[in-house]
């Protein structure tokens, strides 16, 4: 069954943002040299991503993948659109007063690709296209990632500090939305308790760089994980989830890793601490949008099949 004409233009305003957002990170590099280096990577990823974007709809025409735009309804897009075209021209004016505020304005649209699951309404049927969505996603979260790592090392020179003041600079934490559900209360709710656990320390070590205070919150935190695992193998065994085994490998690959890391906080690594938390909060935001959504559409077709 081919494309309606509504989904064709949900894949093209998908690859509209990518290009809006190279010409966006276009002009962060020239308004800030200093950080030209940074933003050229980001341009080529996002050109690229765009290119990417374009082949997945050509497959999609051909019948070799899935496409389901889910929720997505084109006026939210164009309203982003919108968003970043008036980002670009403001930047191109020179409203941007510091680059800790691009920066700001940077994660925030970065967060909201997540956070809408762009590329999880992609369904491959080949290796290939499995390839090519894999790196469409983990490439953007770790865009998320990178940016908040300038941003949060962008601190304001003195002479700035009253300029920026009362400027929303964005939040450097990964956030839960509604688009992140699994159609579970519980699972959603333990997803929340994990975000909250990771933007506590992220906090934490930016405010106070406190090592034992940190380490005790990625305690706790690796604690409530193996909590949670055990809750998502519950619903996915009493419903007979066919990729079960695949998604319990994952759940155990997190936990051998996340050993590693703990190894090294009973060693006082205090310079595993960044580290860790980059890769909580890029494991998570990928498990949850790919995985876990994964499974959501499942169980949300059985309840289809059955009504």
């Amino acid at each position: 069954m081919g494309l309606k004409d509504y989904q064709n233009k949900i894949i093209r305003q998908f690859q509209t943002q990518e290009l809006l957002l190279a010409d966006l990170y276009t002009e962060f590099g020239r308004r800030f040299p200093e950080d030209r280096d940074f933003w050229d990577q980001l341009v080529r990823e996002e050109t690229m991503h765009a290119r990417l974007i374009e082949k997945l709809h050509d497959v999609v025409k051909k019948g070799s993948m899935i496409f389901d735009e889910g929720k997505v309804k084109t006026y939210t897009l164009t309203a982003m659109i919108e968003r970043i075209e008036a980002l670009v021209q403001g930047a191109r004016r020179g409203d941007l007063n510091n680059r800790r505020e691009a920066l700001a304005q940077a994660l925030d649209l970065e967060s909201a690709l997540i956070e809408k699951g762009v590329f999880t309404h992609f369904e491959p049927m080949t290796d290939n296209a499995r390839a090519v969505l894999k790196r469409l996603n983990s490439e953007t979260l770790d865009h998320v990632v990178r940016v908040r790592r300038m941003h949060a090392g962008a601190r304001p020179a003195p002479k700035q500090q009253e300029e920026t003041e009362g400027i929303p600079m964005g939040d450097p934490r990964i956030q839960w939305t509604p688009a992140l559900s699994v159609g579970i209360e519980e699972i959603d709710n333990q997803h929340r308790n994990l975000f909250d656990l990771i933007n506590r320390a992220t906090a934490m070590q930016a405010s106070s760089g406190r090592f034992e205070a940190v380490s005790d919150l990625i305690r706790e935190m690796i604690r409530y994980s193996d909590e949670h695992f055990k809750t998502e193998d519950a619903v996915m065994i009493g419903a007979d989830f066919p990729l079960f085994a695949t998604h319990r490998r994952e759940h155990q690959k997190y936990m051998e890793k996340i050993r590693v890391f703990v190894d090294g906080i009973k060693g006082e690594r205090q310079d595993l601490i960044e580290e860790i938390l980059d890769f909580l909060a890029v494991w998570w935001l990928e498990h949850i949008t790919e995985s876990d959504s994964r499974y959501a559409r499942w169980l949300q077709s059985q309840e289809t099949d059955r009504s």
